[in-house]
């Protein structure tokens, strides 16, 4: 085991940036980095922020989940479900408790973050428009799986922006979140003045229209319907520029292609094929629900659609919405207690934050709306995102207390 003592705090730090660069360019280097700094921070000690009944329950959770094995069909796929989709969060919310201590270090996280969505926005929109193009012009060891790539592009998910081997849905709520963080940073420097150079301000604003303009073209509707809603909820704290700012965005947007408003207002229409085949799911999921309240195990989805879809089983990795999914799979138990967990972190947000930090409730609150026509935390990109936005609330938190007492 490496000695805590000899470690450099501030290599550690930049380790962990680095590693959220990498997230959407190569996750491969990136888990490595990540794993790197599970072990490497095992025996730095750091205070505990999370509040106690916030722990009993995710405590509670993991208890039930292990006890619930007996009952699953796949007892092994269960076990590990619970490691790959909870634990986690625990590992890595510990690995930056270890080395994200301070305010300084906390808005330095928050720009990587930002950095992030920035450099897969600007990767999604070369994506998008060389769809017609043999892409070789690229380097292959920037786009892991290369063939998968092309796939994602030319047959399923023509014409909509992509990342590296990353779904246009998982691109969207991902570039989402980036987006709320850095409407949030905007507002913050521009209200206290932060940067004097409007040139500066500039660079923000061009980071926000080339995230939003990449979040569009990837034509998730959960994605670009979250942002709005969020948008709209946020403005009333937001300065008049940023707010107007914004809107002409969306306006410019909504302009430059057209095709925008025909999905969205597709979601509504209960004949588009793509609404009746998750329409079709969430049916499925409802009577294996009815038939097994106790939850049929994590990972065990297909598998169990797959009997009850006897009309035309096709590949469903997933049920399209995190509610049904968290429910199918770990029962109406199971359900209550992680939401419970989940929704009162938001709470606890919302009650304690500034007003002015109160864009990371605003990102969770965003991503429960996106999860209602899908799921997205099997991807570990989106894991690792929303367990640092976690961890920054109750950071700031703990900072603020600090600050008063």
């Amino acid at each position: 085991m490496i000695n805590s003592n000899l470690i450099d705090p501030d290599r550690l730090t930049k380790t962990l940036y680095l590693s959220i660069l990498l997230i959407p360019i190569n996750m491969t280097l990136s888990g490595l980095l990540l794993i790197y700094l599970l072990f490497a921070t095992y025996k730095i000690k750091s205070e505990n922020i999370v509040p106690k009944y916030i722990k009993n329950l995710f405590l509670i959770f993991i208890i039930y989940s292990f006890c619930q094995t007996i009952l699953t069909y796949n007892p092994i796929y269960h076990i590990g479900g619970v490691i790959g989709h909870y634990i986690i969060y625990v590992l890595f919310f510990n690995v930056l408790g270890k080395i994200i201590k301070t305010e300084k270090d906390l808005d330095r996280l928050i720009n990587y973050i930002i950095y992030s969505g920035f450099i897969l926005a600007v990767l999604g929109i070369i994506i998008y428009f060389s769809s017609d193009f043999d892409l070789k012009f690229l380097p292959y060891s920037v786009f892991e799986a290369k063939g998968y790539l092309i796939d994602l592009d030319t047959q399923l998910y023509k014409g909509r922006a992509i990342g590296v081997s990353m779904n246009p849905n998982i691109l969207g709520v991902y570039l989402f979140i980036t987006t709320i963080l850095s409407l949030g940073r905007l507002d913050y420097k521009f209200k206290n003045n932060i940067q004097n150079s409007e040139n500066n301000f500039l660079l923000d604003y061009i980071n926000v229209f080339i995230q939003i303009f990449c979040l569009f073209f990837s034509y998730s509707r959960g994605a670009i319907v979250s942002l709005f809603i969020i948008f709209v909820l946020m403005s009333k704290n937001l300065s008049n520029r940023i707010r107007y700012s914004v809107l002409l965005i969306f306006a410019f947007l909504l302009t430059f292609n057209i095709s925008i408003l025909e999905r969205l207002f597709n979601t509504f229409n209960l004949n588009n094929s793509l609404d009746i085949s998750r329409i079709f799911v969430w049916k499925k999921t409802l009577q294996i629900i009815y038939d097994n309240l106790q939850g049929i195990g994590i990972l065990s989805f297909e598998n169990m659609y797959r009997l009850y879809n006897t009309e035309n089983y096709k590949h469903i990795p997933h049920t399209h919405n995190w509610y049904l999914q968290t429910i199918v799979e770990s029962g109406i138990v199971g359900a209550i207690i992680l939401f419970s967990f989940y929704f009162s972190i938001i709470y606890y947000f919302f009650k304690n934050l500034k007003t002015q930090d109160r864009y990371i409730a605003f990102c969770l609150i965003g991503f429960s709306i996106f999860n209602l026509t899908d799921y997205v935390l099997s991807d570990t990109r989106i894991t690792l995102i929303l367990t640092m936005l976690i961890y920054i609330g109750f950071l700031k938190i703990e900072i603020s207390k600090c600050k008063i007492d």
